[in-house]
């Protein structure tokens, strides 16, 4: 849970330098050293609704990913990266936004990159979601077709870092030189958006031996602090048979869990310190039965919660103490905690320009697996058991969609349907309604307008047609 920010505060000649005004520029400091350090969530590739990988079948074309992104000005190119396998060179990617063909590459064996200049000339408005559809057109029935990773590039304030300065005399161009370089930082931050991770409830398992079920698949990219991935699933109703559960990265199986029995969460950590900063790693979690099975009565029902990386250690900086209104410091003694304020400030500039990746690309945001379209059969009956859910980080929420809501609160079950392995969804005791049935639309709302949601609450966007979520950070003059 991140401390609330405040705008910093402005200084005049003849004005009295008060604690309360010292506090909030430590305090927001101290918000910054927080939020400078989080990881971000995995990029999803594919579930297991789709079969293990969307693969070329009767459909010409076939969307292989779709999803959108929001704009921002300051961002000139759009980078699409992809995966293929068992091409025979007949077959191309097509990248439309918003309906209009952007960009396209003839598939070949392995990662590509598709890349979009000029987004900047495409007459969009700050802000504006746009929405992304991957194709394939070709004629091999053969191939394996996937989208890696996503992104605009790059973030960017139109003005520039204004410097910290050093204090020596205390005046109010200093103070209001650290004041604006704080501010900048926080405005530099707000440029990245928070995205839910678009998690798999209570998806029912295979039954029978041997055999592996990739139930869900991504990448990911570490940053120079943020180099634990950590994979959160829940199983129930396991035991029928024997079922391991394996994370694979880049191909290799890293952890398993097992045999599993019974209902349980699961956990999965591993050190990605060993692969390069900003350097793409495929990550899957499957189901491995290895005896047992044949039973269609006894799946296993597996969660995929969560998927990130984040700093498995993280080191703080330390901040000058907190000073009261009745305090009596020495002019020294001020100077120097102004000095730190300042040294702090340059150091968390510093470190958004050293992690590129982390803060100066915007991640596409994943629509819902499934080969069919939105209002799809897919779309619906999987609506409660695939949404996009995080625990409350920013203060504003942005999302595009049609007929969308919001659940938080405590959640129970749904049954679906009863026949033996069907699937299970989720229900949430609080939900209101955020975008109408009528057209697509995006909405920015603050969180404050949900009772009881608070930060670090665990929230999920409903509906069939969700397109874009995301959460601003700061909401700042």
């Amino acid at each position: 849970m991140l401390q609330t920010y405040q705008d910093s505060p402005a200084f005049a000649n003849n004005q009295i330098f008060a604690a309360a005004d010292y506090n909030v520029l430590r305090s927001n400091l101290q918000t910054l050293d927080r939020v400078t350090l989080l990881g971000r969530v995995a990029f999803s590739r594919y579930a297991a609704t789709t079969a293990d990988n969307p693969a070329k079948t009767d459909a010409d074309p076939l969307s292989v990913w779709y999803g959108s992104f929001e704009y921002t000005t300051s961002a000139t190119t759009a980078t699409v990266v992809t995966w293929s396998a068992s091409v025979l060179g007949t077959e191309t990617y097509q990248v439309y936004f918003d309906g209009v063909l952007r960009g396209s590459i003839t598939a070949a064996n392995g990662n590509q990159a598709i890349t979009i200049n000029n987004i900047n000339t495409f007459g969009y408005n700050e802000g504006q979601v746009v929405d992304v559809d991957v194709r394939l057109v070709g004629t091999n029935t053969a191939s394996q077709y996937q989208v890696w990773d996503a992104y605009i590039s790059p973030l960017a304030l139109s003005d520039a870092w204004p410097g910290v300065p050093t204090f020596g005399a205390i005046s109010s161009a200093n103070l209001n030189q650290l004041s604006n370089a704080i501010d900048w930082i926080a405005r530099r931050v707000n440029l990245q958006r928070f995205q839910p991770f678009f998690t798999v409830r209570k998806f029912p398992g295979l039954f029978w031996s041997p055999t592996t079920w990739p139930i869900w698949s991504g990448t990911i990219t570490r940053s120079t602090n943020a180099t634990q991935l950590v994979l959160r699933t829940w199983y129930s109703g396991a035991g029928g048979y024997t079922e391991f559960l394996e994370l694979l990265v880049n191909g290799a199986v890293v952890q398993s869990i097992g045999p599993i029995s019974g209902d349980s969460g699961a956990t999965f950590i591993y050190d990605m310190s060993g692969i390069a900063v900003g350097a793409l790693a495929a990550i899957q979690f499957r189901s491995t039965v290895t005896a047992g099975a044949g039973n269609d009565t006894i799946r296993t029902r597996h969660s995929i919660v969560d998927c990130f990386v984040q700093d498995p250690a993280p080191t703080y900086q330390t901040q000058p103490p907190v000073e009261t209104a009745t305090g009596s410091d020495t002019f020294a003694t001020v100077q120097s905690q102004l000095n730190s304020l300042a040294t702090n400030a340059n150091a968390l500039k510093s470190r958004i320009d050293s992690n590129t990746d982390r803060w100066s690309r915007r991640r596409f945001f994943r629509r819902r697996y499934g080969l069919d379209g939105p209002g799809g059969f897919q779309q619906e009956y999987y609506t409660p058991i695939m949404f996009p859910q995080r625990a409350r980080l920013g203060d504003l929420l942005i999302v595009k969609g049609q007929n969308i809501g919001i659940g938080w609160g405590s959640f129970g079950l749904n049954v679906i349907n009863d026949e033996p392995g069907g699937h299970i969804g989720v229900e949430w005791t609080q939900n209101e309604n955020l975008i109408g049935a009528d057209a697509a639309e995006t909405v920015r709302i603050g969180f404050d307008r949900f009772a009881g949601l608070y930060p670090g609450k665990l929230y999920a966007i409903t509906g069939t047609d969700v397109r874009y979520v995301a959460e601003q950070l700061l909401q700042i003059g």
